[in-house]
């Protein structure tokens, strides 16, 4: 108690009314304040609105603990805020109360004390705590508190978009690659593109979903036809869905205008994925697209393994402390040529009991490129879609013999196949 006999809450309320007092009166005081005062000031108010909102969260919290809120009449927590905090929407005091709720936990007491502190806003407190929800079973477990520290420190500098954008990043360095691999490998198949919808005036409307991989050949392929192409110096004034909807009509009229002999291996979209290779090779870490749209999506090691097989990727190398050791070339994909000799050779696809036509194929590196393998006609085997995926993913491995391609089936067998071959390759392609 002070002099008077107040307790510290009597003393506190008083100091706050006073205080509370002042800046109502500061509009009708505003005209008095130098352009420099007001420089000065507004930041002054921000960041006390920064502090009230803290001490919002840290009295709700303490009222939630206590059981002070059961023992009222409000029904709930967010009721409870909403009753005391007539400035706030009932919207706005369910944050608190979810900022309360969802940063309980250990590991999230990092971001509880930001919280409090005022060092980010309850808004950023609760995304940090839905990203974590996400990052949990992705992310090894000895990288907990680096993640939630992480997505603390980028929520004091950039807000809640920041902590929104760092899922990508904290993936490729902490997460769990064969895990992200699983959870593509179950997205496989929900890709699809609905029929044409006439929604009148001549137009027809779609809808496409697209899992991981898929979005990023569509984005690799439209993404530099996408960009403003204005004319004699005039703006585009297309929007930015229009010019992603004329690319991928230019993509398709390009596909529809290409000769019956020429391979579908000249139509791969560029892709841009950065991995460090000791990742790559052992499938521990995602990779990372660079450019377009889905810049930053993590894309599972055995997915990047995948599109190095068949598509133009070209991957960004890396050493340990992530600088560039090397950019990779495209020149690695079998020519035009060899794929027209695999037509003839394996005239369908190879797997097992598989008759799909040879031009519906991909060609396959039976030694992944990635791990030296040579865009010879001997390491090759025409693969279905399907059949290709599940090479992969099982990492099944062939032998191409002179009378065709025989495929073992056991899954690992790519592994097991790998480890010989290493084993007698020669120092320098070691």
């Amino acid at each position: 108690m002070d002099a008077e006999g107040r307790t510290y809450g009597e003393q506190l309320a008083a100091m706050l009314a006073a205080a509370a007092q002042e800046l109502r009166q500061l509009s009708a005081r505003a005209h008095r304040l130098t352009g420099a005062d007001l420089d000065t000031v507004l930041p002054l108010v921000d960041a006390l609105t920064a502090v009230a909102a803290a001490g919002r969260f840290t009295i709700a919290a303490e009222a939630e603990g206590r059981g002070e809120v059961a023992a009222s009449l409000a029904g709930t927590l967010a009721q409870w805020v909403s009753e005391r905090c007539p400035s706030l929407e009932m919207r706005e005091a369910g944050q608190v109360a979810k900022a309360v709720r969802e940063l309980g936990t250990p590991t999230l007491s990092v971001a509880r004390e930001a919280v409090a502190a005022g060092r980010i806003s309850v808004a950023s407190g609760c995304v940090v705590a839905s990203e974590w929800r996400q990052l949990l079973p992705l992310v090894e477990p000895a990288a907990h508190d680096a993640v939630v520290a992480g997505m603390v420190a980028i929520g004091e500098s950039d807000g809640c978009p920041g902590v929104r954008a760092l899922r990508p990043a904290l993936l490729a360095k902490y997460g769990l690659g064969e895990l992200l691999q699983e959870i593509e490998d179950r997205h496989r198949g929900l890709t699809a593109l609905s029929c044409g919808h006439d929604i009148g005036g001549g137009i027809t409307e779609y809808r496409m979903r697209l899992d991981p991989e898929a979005r990023a050949v569509v984005e690799a392929a439209i993404n530099t036809l996408s960009a403003p192409a204005g004319t004699d110096g005039a703006r585009d004034v297309r929007t930015v869905d229009q010019r992603r909807g004329d690319a991928l009509v230019a993509v398709c009229r390009r596909v529809t205008a290409i000769s019956p002999t020429r391979t579908p291996s000249t139509l791969k979209a560029t892709v841009i994925v950065t991995i460090p290779l000791a990742d790559l090779r052992d499938r521990t870490r995602p990779g990372v697209l660079v450019g377009g749209l889905d810049g930053g999506t993590p894309l599972g090691p055995e997915t990047v393994r995948r599109l190095a097989c068949d598509g133009a990727v070209i991957p960004a190398v890396l050493d340990s402390a992530g600088q560039l050791l090397r950019l990779g070339r495209t020149r690695r994909l079998f020519t035009s040529a060899q794929v027209r000799g695999l037509w003839l050779r394996d005239r369908h696809c190879t797997f097992p009991r598989c008759a799909a036509p040879a031009t519906w194929c991909h060609a396959h590196h039976v030694r992944h490129w990635i791990d030296g393998g040579a865009s010879d006609l001997d390491n090759a085997a025409l693969l279905c879609e399907r059949h290709h995926t599940i090479v992969h993913r099982d990492r099944l491995s062939a032998t191409v013999t002179p009378t065709g391609v025989r495929w073992e089936l056991l899954p690992g067998s790519y592994d097991r196949f790998l480890s010989a071959a290493t084993a007698t390759d020669p120092p320098s392609r070691r």
